[in-house]
């Protein structure tokens, strides 16, 4: 019991961090972000040390949730290397520079997530704010997709979910019940139809809602300032992404539903015949 309470209070713990690290790297960490980010931390170690989750989906999963921590992280790391004034000139954040350059001329073509956010840029931003929402949403896109890869590998590869034994639809997915409505398998296909439908067109989606938004809000909503390119090319890219993962296990989920039942049925037909 001891151990799984310090886990739960570790990812409590970081997912506070991640959360803070923007502000805290740029010094901007006001006291809204600070208590947004102990929020979130503490939502995060009540919703793992529960007998039962009421929010958070495949809590007893891995690598559903560590994927997408991990890649979140990444994600902002590798963002404050290249915006942070005190690391794009050494020679790690040159790199980086180097790297997202290779990956805007590779994602930034006609037809392209990357190409939709640059469009719906405001056109007045600086020169410098412009190179870095390029660099950035490159970096963001690349890792949202890697996240989704490396999810379907491991689904394809291993047994997931069933690593761990048991799965528990009832823990893993709180906001699913398997008793109500129609067949369980048929619902959970729906949705995850419906999931990697948002996952597919939010990517095209968000820029062109982001564009008025930007221009209406103004000095509320700065692309200029670094906190808020981070998170809003986040959202941008790791809700997608996260939509496409939960889609794509919600179809591993209702075959394993449906597996079940075919074996089910056919060793009734077996004592039938018996």
């Amino acid at each position: 019991m001891a151990k799984a309470a310090s886990a739960a209070i570790m990812r409590g713990a970081g997912v506070a961090l991640l959360i803070a690290l923007p502000g805290l790297a740029l010094g901007q960490a006001g006291d809204m972000l600070l208590l947004g980010a102990l929020s979130a931390g503490v939502l995060v170690t009540v919703e793992y040390r529960a007998a039962a989750p009421s929010l958070l989906e495949f809590r007893d999963a891995p690598p559903f949730n560590r994927l997408r921590f991990i890649c979140t992280l990444l994600f902002v790391a590798f963002s404050l290397l290249l915006l942070l004034p005190s690391t794009s000139a050494s020679t790690l954040g040159q790199a980086a520079h180097m790297l997202t350059h290779r990956l805007t001329e590779v994602l930034d073509r006609p037809g392209t997530p990357v190409a939709a956010v640059i469009a719906a840029s405001p056109l007045a931003l600086p020169n410098e704010v412009a190179e870095a929402l390029c660099c950035v949403s490159a970096t963001a896109y690349s890792l949202s997709l890697a996240m989704v890869a490396v999810f379907w590998i491991s689904l394809r590869l291993g047994r997931w979910p069933l690593e761990g034994g048991i799965f528990n639809v009832w823990v893993n997915l709180p906001g699913f019940d398997p008793s109500l409505g129609d067949d369980a398998a048929s619902r959970l296909r729906r949705q995850a139809f419906v999931y990697l439908s948002l996952g597919v067109v939010l990517p095209f989606l968000l820029p062109m809602m982001a564009g008025p938004a930007v221009r209406w809000l103004g000095p509320v909503f700065d692309m200029s300032d670094p906190q808020t390119l981070i998170w809003t090319l986040a959202i941008w890219a790791f809700v997608p992404g996260s939509l496409l993962m939960r889609g794509i296990a919600r179809y591993r989920v209702a075959d394993l539903i449906q597996a079940q039942r075919d074996r089910i049925m056919a060793e009734a037909g077996r004592i039938a015949t018996a």
